[in-house]
């Protein structure tokens, strides 16, 4: 059974994630009503915030079942 090390920051993590691709994607149907390309930039950042969000948490919840030399890369990503 895997062992999960930080829980609070596994779940505060995905949350963060969920909600940054909600975002994502309710800025992207705005975007596809107007012609803004700052909004397409702001939907670039919510997706990547939501990439990182759920990379953290995963480190942070599985660093131990993971092994080192996979925690050390997720971290360094």
């Amino acid at each position: 059974m895997t062992r999960i090390t930080e829980p609070t920051t596994l779940i505060t993590d995905y949350f963060l994630g969920i909600a940054s691709l909600i975002f994502a994607y309710k800025l992207y149907t705005i975007t596809q009503f107007q012609e803004a390309s700052g909004l397409l930039l702001w939907v670039i950042a919510f997706i990547l915030l939501a990439l990182a969000a759920f990379i953290g948490g995963t480190y942070h919840g599985f660093r131990i079942a993971l092994g080192e030399k996979t925690a050390n890369n997720l971290w360094r990503v």
